[in-house]
């Protein structure tokens, strides 16, 4: 509710610095949020994950509405895992490396020099052994 409340502050505040007070208290918030919500969909997966691999599958396959439950849990459990990597990935320190001057840079050097071709080349190795 106060997240909500934050947000139809910042776009119906009564003045410009109740909307950006909204908008600084929301900042703060995020992270707090995105922690909660990591830590929850990674206590959820190794629950999952561990009813998956030790299920007696002779059991399961024995009645059908435990059939329906492993499958429904074993998608459920790599939903979790896919949106808690999204989930990471979409955190605000990684997101401000893109933007960083360091990155700016690359981009604009990138976008000077471009790359004169696009093939992949796939040579053979020498089995592992060390080189030398």
């Amino acid at each position: 509710m106060y997240v909500s409340m934050l947000f139809s502050l910042q776009i119906f505040g009564k003045d410009e610095k109740e909307r950006e007070e909204a908008a600084d208290m929301a900042q703060l918030m995020t992270p707090i949020i995105k922690a909660f919500f990591t830590a929850f969909m990674l206590s959820i997966t190794p629950f999952a994950f561990n009813h998956i691999v030790t299920a007696n599958f002779a059991e399961v396959f024995a009645r059908p509405e435990r059939i329906a439950l492993t499958i429904i849990e074993a998608m459920f459990m790599i939903d979790v895992m896919i949106g808690t990597v999204g989930y990471i990935v979409t955190m605000r320190p990684l997101d401000a490396h893109g933007k960083s001057e360091h990155m700016a840079e690359f981009q604009t050097f990138m976008a000077a020099n471009p790359p004169k071709a696009r093939e992949l080349r796939v040579y053979e190795t020498d089995e592992g052994q060390p080189l030398g």
